[in-house]
């Protein structure tokens, strides 16, 4: 078996794969976490609420919206592997993040403390936003060289 010698553009192109891919799986895990924390936590509001909460609006933002996120989890998570990065999977991602950012936001502007809450979207969206950037933003592979 021979041993590849990469020069320092190859090398760069490797550390850069190597960073998208770490941050799609960090991505899809942190989508997925708040996925089901929001499933979590709006669940047992529901069912605390009583007959407050009307079922077709519990259906819409909780198993459904969840769904959603959890969907954009998953296709940030099979973003890391090799050969994968077409653009609807970016812009998915993308939205991912947009959502995340927006989030991040929201949670800071009300009390920042609610950031360090694991069971709330804080550390999720925390971790999440800059993960998703960087997985949607960072090249998939190398360009290919006309002869």
């Amino acid at each position: 078996m021979s041993k590849i010698k990469l020069d320092g553009d190859n090398v760069e192109t490797v550390r850069t794969l190597r960073l998208r891919r770490r941050a799609s799986q960090v991505g899809g895990i942190a989508m997925i976490g708040v996925g089901i924390v929001h499933t979590v936590t709006n669940s047992v509001a529901f069912a605390l609420s009583g007959a407050d909460g009307s079922w077709p609006m519990f259906l819409l933002f909780n198993p459904g919206l969840s769904a959603v996120i959890i969907t954009i989890g998953v296709v940030t998570w099979r973003q890391a592997r090799p050969g994968s990065g077409r653009w609807p999977a970016r812009v998915v991602i993308g939205v991912g993040a947009a959502f995340c950012m927006w989030t991040l936001v929201n949670v800071l502007s009300h009390d920042a403390r609610l950031v360090w809450v694991p069971i709330g979207p804080g550390p999720w969206v925390l971790v999440g936003t800059p993960a998703l950037l960087l997985s949607a933003l960072l090249p998939t592979g190398v360009a290919r060289r006309s002869v």
